[in-house]
């Protein structure tokens, strides 16, 4: 998955029982802001059992209410705000991660577990660019 596909993963686009994750164009509705992918209208990617525990463990601690799945509830609640006051442009989306310590540039593919089962243990750090 690309970076920009995983920051705009919302909970409905995960299948707990399927073992999937469907990565699809969002609308601009209240709680989600207007995302469409690269190549493709929209496709499906198998997860792991290991992965969707992990998953399932990081959505039990995100508070009720927030659709992203990789977007920090604080850097959602800032988007909402500049949403809410007609300041919002799509650049205040982009983030810088940081894994460990290190920048993530790119496709997070070949790391997309890794990632996943660190944001389980702590957050990921962002920077606006």
């Amino acid at each position: 998955m690309r970076r920009s596909e995983l920051l705009n993963c919302t909970w409905r686009n995960v299948d707990f029982e399927g073992l999937a994750i469907e990565v699809c164009s969002k609308e601009n509705t209240a709680e989600t802001w207007e995302w469409h992918v690269k190549d493709v209208d929209r496709r499906t990617l198998p997860l792991t059992k290991d992965l969707v525990s992990l998953l399932v463990h990081h959505q039990n601690k995100q508070p009720e209410g927030y659709p992203y799945v990789f977007v920090p509830v604080a850097r959602y609640d800032h988007i909402q705000k500049l949403r809410q006051q007609g300041k919002w442009k799509f650049r205040h989306s982009r983030l810088n991660v940081v894994i460990r310590g290190q920048w993530v540039c790119g496709s997070l593919s070949g790391c997309f577990a890794p990632y996943i089962e660190y944001v389980g243990k702590s957050w990921l750090f962002h920077k606006q660019l």
